[in-house]
């Protein structure tokens, strides 16, 4: 066995932050230049199997899913988004019905910056309807992926029928501009979604702010006892499918209402370019999202491993034989997981691992390794993630080795999700060399 010139010295100092914190794990423990003359060792063998949750909150997001697809695996997945709507100030005034003027309406729009999508946008678009909620919903309430959606009214403020006909809406992606000065930097536009609601939508918000403004007094009286808010939801649309994803804190994110003011002796126009605008991107805004899963996928199969944002799968992986470790220097770790190559689904580019408690349940695990831990390479379809620190206290007995808990994330890195689906080639996958592997580069410690 290759020995290096001089004693190792070594502190490691391993930091596990709470569920939501980034941390420092996965530094290299040795210079690059010691690493090459250290030994390696690539023969651990696995335990990996599929873990379903249904416990994430979605209350806090800032960003509305919105969308279904259907997936062999996953079956139909649909995502609803419910959501208050808020006020531009307190007290305001756009409609007028004096002995001099009066307002008539022009016309209220929807709008709504994109962030992402996920799925077949060429084929199925995104069936949408959007309808008025009849249930109060609250900033401190506590709302989850598997919550209720909320009861609405029926009509659908797109084209006001009972009958929730949707729209056919196909995401549109990030557009960029070249600046002509430095071809170097680009411009990012995010695409906006525009869409007209219904005029009696428009005039009933006109009459009522004239007759009864006690009821637009502030945000608050006006979500409570006026306009409880407003629920998106996906129909059924045809395989695959596709998911939009919404950017609710941007301002360009909002409903403008378009009014004319108009003389009462004449007809004339006094301002033919006004409006008033209800944003969703207010920070006291009550909003969740709900994801439905009509097919759970295998959770017992040792072949792969299904993972899906936002319903929520993860995987649970546990490295056998680590005591062939032990007396040595974690110099590098890294484990390579294979993700199933498929075209329209894309594998979540991003995952976080923990590590297991002692029954694998969330609520006692602890982050080891965050998004900008974790990297994909997208043409190979494999993630790598780097172990180092993890395994030394496993080693020196720090933790125990009760596994890890591979877990997707959106297209965000964070719990905010694009509903993407992911297919880990386990430790009894067919194509053996997709298996997971461990290589560690380590010195003997004498």
């Amino acid at each position: 066995m290759k020995r290096i010139p001089y004693i190792i010295a070594a502190v490691l100092t391993l930091t596990f932050w709470a569920c939501q914190k980034p941390n420092n794990t996965g530094a290299v423990i040795q210079p690059q230049d010691d690493i090459i003359k250290a030994d390696v060792i690539d023969t651990f063998t696995f335990q990996t199997q599929s873990i379903a949750r249904d416990t994430l909150r979605t209350d806090e997001w800032n960003y509305a899913v919105i969308g279904q697809y259907t997936d062999t695996y996953f079956g139909t997945t649909t995502a609803n988004f419910y959501t208050q709507v808020w006020l531009t100030g307190s007290n305001p005034v756009f409609a007028l019905d004096n002995n001099e003027n009066y307002t008539v309406l022009d016309s209220i729009v929807l709008f709504l910056q994109y962030a992402h999508y996920y799925g077949d946008t060429a084929n199925t678009p995104l069936q949408l309807s959007i309808k008025e909620i009849t249930d109060t919903l609250y900033k401190e309430g506590i709302y989850y992926s598997y919550s209720n959606g909320k009861n609405t009214t029926g009509n659908n403020l797109i084209n006001n029928t009972l009958a929730a006909q949707p729209i056919s809406v196909r995401p549109q992606k990030v557009d960029s501009i070249i600046n002509r000065k430095d071809r170097s930097k680009k411009i990012v536009l995010r695409s906006i979604l525009r869409i007209r609601l219904s005029d009696n939508f428009g005039q009933k918000l006109l009459t009522d702010n004239a007759i009864t403004p006690s009821n637009f007094a502030s945000s608050t009286v006006f979500t409570q006892n006026y306009f409880k808010g407003l629920a998106f939801e996906s129909n059924s649309t045809s395989s695959p499918g596709v998911v939009a994803v919404f950017n609710m804190t941007s301002p360009a994110s909002r409903i403008v209402l378009y009014y004319k003011i108009k003389k009462k002796i004449d007809d004339s126009m006094v301002d033919s370019t006004a409006s008033y605008d209800f944003p969703f991107n207010n920070p006291a805004i009550a909003r969740y999202n709900t994801f439905k899963r009509t097919t759970t996928p295998p959770n017992n199969s040792a072949q792969f491993s299904y993972l899906q944002t936002g319903v929520l799968n993860e995987m649970y992986l546990k490295i056998n034989d680590i005591e062939k470790l032990k007396n040595m220097a974690i110099n590098k770790a890294e484990l390579t997981l294979h993700a199933d190559d498929v075209n329209l689904f894309k594998p979540s580019r991003y995952l976080g691992a923990y590590h297991a408690g002692s029954t694998a349940k969330r609520k006692d695990s602890i982050l080891i390794l965050g998004a900008a831990s974790v990297s994909y390479d997208s043409l190979r379809k494999r993630y790598t993630l780097n172990l180092t620190d993890y395994l030394q206290a496993v080693i020196i007995g720090k933790l125990k080795n009760n596994g890890l808990i591979i877990r997707p994330l959106g297209y965000f890195g964070s719990p905010e999700t694009d509903l993407a689906r992911t297919i880990i080639h386990g430790a009894q996958s067919p194509d053996v060399q997709r298996r997971p592997r461990l290589r560690v580069i380590y010195t003997k410690v004498q």
